[in-house]
């Protein structure tokens, strides 16, 4: 009897170690909804990435699209939720597999009590290529809407606001200068 139960407590260790270890080896796989700490294991996979400093807990959304003359569509966007932090922090969105888009929007969240959101930079990776963009320059790349957020180009800095209406939709969307940068990876 105590043999039978000692081989049975092994089994269950080794069963139990083995999972733990499965889920370790699992837990850094890329997704195609993004993350925010996940590291880039797929370099053909379009990654955009975020640094900035968000105070308060949020999601982000990223649209894509190929032609300029179609509009944003909501099946081709991802959603990432994060914590807000004091400090800066990657926000990683990871394309599908052979979605290279010419033109993109970020939206800047859904929590109406969010703070000032301090840009520090903006990635594109593809293949072993990438265009990093300062938050300073940010701006330069982006066009803001001026009527869900107020912006300082000097300083990287987007403050969310309500509208009179009381609509939230803080947002951004690329310029034709950012259409030129992605064409310097993807070619």
């Amino acid at each position: 009897m105590k043999l039978k139960s000692i081989i049975v407590s092994l089994l269950i260790s080794i069963i139990l170690f083995s999972c733990k270890n499965e889920d370790k080896n699992n837990s850094s796989l890329p997704d195609n909804n993004g993350s925010v700490e996940k590291p880039l294991l797929d370099k053909s996979i379009f990654t955009v990435t975020l640094n900035a400093i968000v105070q308060k807990d949020d999601s982000f959304q990223l649209y894509y699209k190929y032609n300029d003359n179609e509009p944003f569509d909501e099946k081709k966007s991802l959603f990432i939720e994060f914590k807000g932090s004091q400090q800066p922090q990657d926000i990683v969105f990871r394309l599908p597999k052979d979605e290279i888009p010419n033109f993109l929007r970020l939206d800047f969240g859904t929590n109406k009590n969010q703070d000032k959101i301090e840009i520090k930079s903006f990635k594109m990776n593809y293949l072993d290529k990438k265009v990093e963009i300062k938050g300073t320059d940010f701006f330069n790349y982006f066009y803001p809407n001026p009527l869900t957020e107020k912006t300082d180009a000097k300083l990287g800095t987007l403050t969310p606001i309500i509208s009179k209406d009381g609509g939230y939709d803080p947002m951004v969307a690329s310029a034709e200068g950012l259409s030129k940068q992605i064409q310097t990876i993807i070619k």
